[in-house]
């Protein structure tokens, strides 16, 4: 509004500026005073347009500053003990000895006093064979109890004896055989037998 003003004396002024009756000079001076307000004119529209431009320049916001993300840290979950079950009873081992194998009541055992195992011999030679016969279980022996030959070589003449006596538990009986090499060489075995209760005896010769 007040631009439409001003232009508007502007243009009254230029007029009154061009009637007749006017000398030179007060012709010119009107004409310069006519400039010197377009020119005001024309820097208050440029002060407006100032104005208005800066009024609707948007405003900056601040950048906002990256703030340190805190650091995740691990929870612990509590430990939960369950009281309400009882724990298994400890067991320790008992001083109580394990009760005894029960011995049969037949059985027996045969030590070989001699020949060694590997004695060496010539072919045709003889031996001593003695072996001691011990009940060692808890039955008594009637007498007549054969001993006998049960396998490998017979090395003796004779393939069976009797123990002629009756024996009681851890009673001992000694059986004396006489042993004989065969011709032919090489290692040679043999094996004998208690009947009724069993247990073995064995020789083991080695003929040049």
């Amino acid at each position: 509004m007040r631009k439409n003003l001003i232009i508007g004396a502007v243009f009254v002024f230029l007029i009154s500026a061009c009637l007749p009756g006017q000398n030179e000079a007060e012709f010119e001076s009107r004409v310069q005073t006519a400039i010197a307000l377009t020119m005001q004119v024309n820097e208050q529209v440029a002060r407006n347009v100032s104005n208005t431009l800066t009024a609707l320049a948007p405003i900056a916001s601040p950048t906002p500053v990256a703030t340190d993300t805190p650091a995740v840290t691990d929870t612990l979950e509590p430990l939960i003990i369950d009281t309400d079950t009882p724990f298994p009873p400890l067991i320790f081992p008992s001083d109580t000895p394990a009760p005894a194998r029960t011995q049969p009541p037949y059985s027996c055992y045969i030590s070989t006093l001699s020949p060694k195992s590997g004695l060496e011999v010539n072919p045709g030679d003889s031996f001593e064979i003695r072996w001691i016969v011990v009940n060692t279980g808890t039955a008594r022996w009637n007498a007549g109890v054969d001993v006998k030959f049960a396998g490998g070589v017979n090395l003796t003449g004779p393939s069976r004896v009797e123990i002629p006596v009756p024996m009681n538990p851890g009673d001992q009986y000694k059986i004396v055989l006489t042993g004989k090499a065969p011709a032919n060489g090489g290692l040679k075995y043999m094996s004998w037998k208690v009947d009724g209760p069993i247990c073995y005896a064995s020789v083991t010769i080695m003929v040049k």
